[in-house]
């Protein structure tokens, strides 16, 4: 190895590339069942298609009355 310097360097900034894919993100829900309304937020760490793919499967009817909807903030 001539260069440890170099190597060191390629894998720091490996390492920071893949860090830097996943941020935090806030999936905020707000639920209405007819009688009440209420929010939920959920903090999620990865790619933000992730994130939008996990925060679409909350936003479910759970019911006739109880819905669900969800958006990546």
């Amino acid at each position: 190895m001539k260069n440890p310097t170099l190597i060191t360097t390629a894998v720091f900034m490996f390492v920071l590339f893949l860090s830097s894919c996943k941020k935090e993100y806030t999936c905020m829900c707000t639920y209405d069942d007819g009688t009440n309304t209420g929010e939920a937020a959920y903090t999620l760490k990865e790619k933000k298609k992730e994130v939008a793919a996990r925060c679409d499967a909350y936003e479910v009817a759970v019911n006739s009355t109880t819905t669900w909807e969800c958006e990546v903030k």
